[in-house]
C-alpha cells in the first residue's frame, strides 16, 4: 500500500465490500447472514430507532458529498 499512496485503499476495501455483499445476496438469506452476525451485533440492529437510521443516513449522506466536491476542487 505504501508503494502505491496514489490509490485511494479505503474505495478499494469499500468496492470489495459492497461486492461480496451481493454477492453473498444471491446465496443467502437474511435470516441466514444474522445467524452468521454476533448475537451483540443482531441487537444493536435491532435496537435502532428510524429516526436514528434516517439522521445516519443524512449525515453520511453529507459527508459523502463533502468527500465527492474535495476531489473534484481544482488543485
Amino acid at each position: 500500500m505504501k508503494k502505491h499512496p496514489e490509490i485511494k485503499w479505503s474505495e478499494v476495501a469499500r468496492r470489495s465490500i459492497t461486492e461480496y455483499l451481493a454477492e453473498l445476496a444471491d446465496k443467502i438469506s437474511g435470516g441466514e447472514l444474522a445467524d452468521l452476525l454476533k448475537k451483540d451485533t443482531v441487537e444493536a440492529i435491532k435496537s435502532l430507532k428510524e429516526d436514528e437510521i434516517a439522521e445516519t443516513y443524512r449525515e453520511a449522506v453529507r459527508l459523502e458529498w463533502e468527500r465527492m466536491k474535495s476531489l473534484t476542487r481544482a488543485c
